[in-house]
C-alpha cells in the first residue's frame, strides 16, 4: 500500500520483519525515518542513480523502535538517490529519494 507526498512517501510491508520508511529532505539536512519490530542488526547505505554507494547511514545492532538518521547533504547535488535498509533478519527495503536544491 503505497502513500506519496510531496517530499516523503511511506510504505508498510505486510510481511515479517515490518519496517516502515521516511524520508525527508531539505535544502542542507536529509532524515530517514525508519522502524523496526524486533532488536536486529541495522545497515542503511545511501547510493546514487548509478548504484554507487555514497553513505553508510546506520550499522549497528538496534533494538525494537521507532528511529530517525539525519545526514548532511550538503556535498551532494541535486539528483535521484537510493536508500537501503538491510536488517540480519533478511529484510531488506530499497526506496528512492529525489533531492531538490
Amino acid at each position: 500500500l503505497f502513500h506519496f507526498f510531496v517530499f516523503f512517501f511511506f510504505l508498510m510491508i505486510r510481511r515479517p520483519p515490518r519496517s516502515t520508511l521516511f524520508p525527508y529532505t531539505t535544502l542542507f539536512r536529509s532524515k530517514i525515518r525508519y522502524s523496526i519490530p524486533a532488536d536486529a542488526k541495522v545497515t542503511l547505505k545511501l547510493y546514487d542513480i548509478l548504484g554507487k554507494e555514497i553513505a553508510v547511514l546506520v550499522n549497528e545492532q538496534k533494538t525494537a523502535g521507532n528511529y530517525s538518521v539525519n545526514f548532511n547533504s550538503l556535498n551532494l547535488s541535486s539528483g535521484v538517490y537510493f536508500y537501503r535498509l538491510t536488517t540480519n533478519g533478511g529484510f531488506v527495503q530499497t526506496k528512492k529519494m529525489i533531492l531538490l536544491k
